[in-house]
Order: structure tokens, then C-alpha cells, then sequence
């Protein structure tokens, strides 16, 4: 993409600690969009496409985050159809949008806990939803080998 298009696409995004906004309007499903010569892209693909690879064919660009406005490249992965439908199901289920991670009752910080055969492993509060987000992973991939997300997560030390 030339820089010219870059520079135009940076304008609209507002970077934070934890996801990178999108501040044009989003359309009628949620997600950012961007025009280029005659094509419109979701921002979130725009993104993955021009800051991290090229989506592999059959893909399609999962937000880790859950934030359709997001476009953040270390938010974004690309997975099969029905990987993301599994991680929207498991959102939704969610009040934080992330798998095993709650706001605690004070509204100060996250719960992290996962869930193996009907019992439930507290792994603690913890200030930030990465932090959360990471020990409910890291718990995941120890009692539940078989899910490819955390074991991606294991692998490299962050989602990949």
C-alpha cells in the first residue's frame, strides 16, 4: 500500500494500551470500514493485510479482543470460519469478552478461572484483562491440551 494510503488509514486510528480503535463509523455489523481506489475493506482485514501478512486463502480475520473496531495487528488472527464461530460462541458467554475472564465484583481488576469436568480453577484477580487473559491461556493449555488457541498461545508466548 503506498504511503500516501497508509497516512490516510492512520488518521482514523486512535491507539490505546489494549486495542487500536477504528474512528470512522462503523457499518450496519459493527466493523470499520476504508476505502481504497474502488474497493472498500473491513479495517480489521485492512490491517492484517498491510501491517502483518496476507490472508491466507480459506481465512478469515478473527479479533482476539472481540472488539469489532479493533485493528490492532497483535489483536488479529487468521483462522478457519468455524474457529472464529467458536471463539464468538465462547465470547458471548463472556461479560469481558474473553474466555475465563470477568470483571471481579469491585470493578477494579479481572477473574481468571477455567473449567474441567464441572470444576472450576480460580487462578486469582489480576489488574489487567491481559494479565487474565494470559493465566486463563496458560491454565487452558495445561488441563485442556486439545484447545488450538491457548496451545498457539503457549507456543509463542502471546496469540499468534
Amino acid at each position: 500500500m503506498t504511503s500516501q494510503v497508509m497516512s490516510r488509514w492512520w488518521r482514523f486510528v486512535e491507539v490505546t494500551p489494549y486495542c487500536w480503535n477504528w474512528l470512522g463509523a462503523p457499518n450496519s455489523n459493527g466493523y470499520g470500514l476504508f476505502g481504497v481506489d474502488s474497493k472498500r475493506w473491513r479495517t480489521h482485514r485492512f490491517a492484517y493485510e498491510n501491517l502483518v501478512r496476507p490472508i491466507p486463502a480459506g481465512m478469515v480475520i478473527d479479533h482476539k479482543c472481540h472488539n469489532r473496531m479493533c485493528v490492532n495487528p497483535d489483536h488479529l488472527r487468521a483462522v478457519t470460519v468455524a474457529e472464529n464461530n467458536q471463539n464468538l460462541r465462547v465470547a458471548r458467554k463472556s461479560r469481558s469478552g474473553v474466555r475465563g475472564v470477568k470483571p471481579n465484583a469491585s470493578g477494579t481488576g479481572f477473574m481468571a478461572t477455567v473449567r474441567k469436568e464441572g470444576v472450576d480453577h480460580y487462578l486469582g484477580t489480576f489488574e489487567t484483562i491481559e494479565q487474565a487473559t494470559h493465566a486463563a491461556s496458560m491454565k487452558r493449555a495445561e488441563l485442556l491440551p486439545a484447545s488450538i488457541e491457548d496451545a498457539n498461545y503457549v507456543k509463542v508466548g502471546a496469540f499468534v
